[in-house]
């Protein structure tokens, strides 16, 4: 049989004296990597902020403000929210009519956070449902649109959604 001795064993053979050489301080590493994924990052953003200014004017509608109402009054109404639908952490109910809703980005589209927007073609009375609670609007039978930003809704009477796209 054929015996090694140790002394016959080269001096780093399992001796733990090597180590792979590091290419770049783990710091300098970090850095790096931080520093390219925020070029990506920024370079995305830059490159889809006209979209979603675009995308913010269509759905930014001026009109007057819809009616609101309490939820006493609505009670007293023959004309009731049903068709209950969820759209992010928002429940928005209507009478009538189709509904269109989409995320646009804050501050006209300029923001890095986003809210839900929603048209209505003749919803009657609405009820939105946000973590702050409930609220109430009634805006009559024409078009209506509704933002929810930071869980506050807004509506006003007008929009140009015309219909039949909705799935809600």
């Amino acid at each position: 049989a054929l015996r090694v001795k140790a002394k016959d064993m080269p001096a780093d053979f399992g001796s733990g004296s090597w180590r792979p050489r590091r290419v770049a301080p783990p710091r300098s590493t970090l850095a790096l990597a931080l520093v390219m994924g925020g070029a990506v990052a920024i370079g995305t953003w830059l490159q889809q902020e006209p979209a979603n200014i675009a995308k913010a004017t269509r759905w930014t509608v001026a009109g007057p403000p819809c009616p609101a109402v309490s939820p006493r009054a609505l009670a007293d109404t023959v004309v009731k929210p049903g068709g209950a639908f969820q759209y992010d952490d928002v429940t928005f109910s209507r009478a009538y009519g189709h509904v269109y809703c989409d995320e646009i980005h804050d501050d006209g589209g300029r923001g890095l956070g986003s809210h839900p927007v929603c048209q209505f073609t003749g919803p009657a009375v609405l009820k939105v449902t946000t973590p702050k609670g409930s609220f109430y609007f009634a805006p009559s039978t024409g078009p209506a649109t509704v933002a929810v930003a930071g869980d506050i809704p807004t509506c006003v009477r007008g929009g140009w959604f015309r219909g039949q796209a909705s799935l809600f």
